[in-house]
């Protein structure tokens, strides 16, 4: 998804092409929140509700061209990056100087960075080591983090799938998105309970799991 001169001759007016590759983007990061349970009431709080094989296709994405291979879990709360990252940063350099940049060969792999409702960040030398390697920028920026300025195009009804952003003339209730009965499945014996999730082993990735934390020292 790269384009001559940063893009600029597919903005104004934005290309139809970009236009569906960004929504598409957008898309698969929404599809991250949609996917995670965050329900306090779940024992599987903090994993994703789908498995790994099936995550585009639950969530109604089967031609987004990508396939999912498996998940990453990590911690809120944990101090592991100066641990993960130790031998990866220069003594005496920034945080963006990072030792791999070093070993970088000069190979042309085509990179884009899509970046969604980003703050601007980094400096003149981040900037120049950026364009140095190739590495395509486009920002795409929200006003007031809500309404999007671009691209266009997209149904405004998903704006209020889990808050209250359109104004009443829309006729789009607030955080319209629902599960049914909150989660909750009739067992057997006639309970109201959250079912056990199939596959629960796929979603977590125990065994790679292990294997990173072991490389961190932390297991």
């Amino acid at each position: 998804m790269q384009a001559p001169e940063n893009w600029s001759s597919l903005l104004e007016p934005m290309d139809p092409a970009l236009r569906s590759e960004l929504i598409r983007c957008g898309e698969m990061a929404q599809a991250c929140y949609e996917a995670f349970d965050n329900n306090p009431y779940s024992k599987y709080c903090g994993s994703c509700k789908v498995p790994p094989k099936t995550f585009f296709r639950d969530l109604g994405m089967d031609s987004s061209g990508y396939e999912m291979t498996s998940y990453i879990y990590s911690s809120n709360t944990s101090n592991l990056v100066p641990k993960f990252f130790i031998k990866s940063i220069k003594p005496d350099g920034p945080w963006n100087s990072i030792k791999e940049s070093d070993l970088y060969k000069p190979e042309k792999i085509p990179i884009s960075v899509v970046s969604f409702s980003g703050p601007r960040v980094g400096n003149m030398r981040f900037k120049k080591r950026v364009e140095e390697l190739g590495i395509k920028v486009l920002r795409v920026f929200n006003i007031h983090d809500k309404v999007p300025n671009m691209p266009g195009g997209r149904d405004v009804a998903l704006l209020n799938k889990d808050g209250d952003i359109l104004k009443q003339e829309y006729l789009i209730p607030a955080s319209w998105s629902q599960v049914e009965n909150k989660g909750l499945c009739k067992n057997q014996n006639g309970e109201w309970k959250l079912p056990e999730q199939n596959g629960i082993e796929d979603h977590l990735g125990l065994q790679e799991v292990e294997h990173h934390l072991r490389k961190l020292g932390l297991a």
